[in-house]
């Protein structure tokens, strides 16, 4: 058996390649720069990771006892550096898509803002502010 593409297929393939390029060069099809680096919210993830996992309604009564809790537990440097990881975060030109994507999954976050009837980008400027209240 020939393992070998036929020039045929070969062309096929690279002109699938240019239009899917095309298609990724597209500024509409651009995911905001939150999306594409996970590595500058460290904090923020293991944050919010850690105690709005999924089952974080069984541990906590509500989401204000879980920012408690992490004011209570964390050391202020990580603090700090979270707020201004939201900062950098709220910056971003996001939809409410966007946010609820790189919440669940970029930052492991299982919170819905609208349960509270409020949007992730109030959420988490509610949460910066709380956490430089406690500083």
């Amino acid at each position: 058996m020939n393992n070998s593409a036929s020039p045929i297929h070969i062309k096929q393939i690279r002109t699938l390649y240019h239009q899917l390029s095309k298609i990724e060069a597209c500024p509409h099809n651009k995911k905001p720069d939150a999306l594409m680096k996970t590595d500058q919210y460290a904090n923020l993830s293991r944050l919010l990771g850690c105690y709005f996992h999924q089952d974080w309604t069984e541990e906590f009564s509500d989401s204000n006892h879980v920012l408690e809790e992490i004011v209570k537990c964390e050391p202020l440097s990580c603090l700090r550096d979270s707020v201004k990881e939201i900062e950098h975060l709220l910056s971003q030109p996001m939809t409410e898509t966007d946010y609820s994507e790189i919440m669940t999954t970029t930052l492991g976050c299982y919170f819905e803002p609208s349960s509270k009837h409020t949007h992730y980008s109030d959420w988490l400027s509610k949460m910066a502010i709380y956490f430089t209240s406690q500083q």
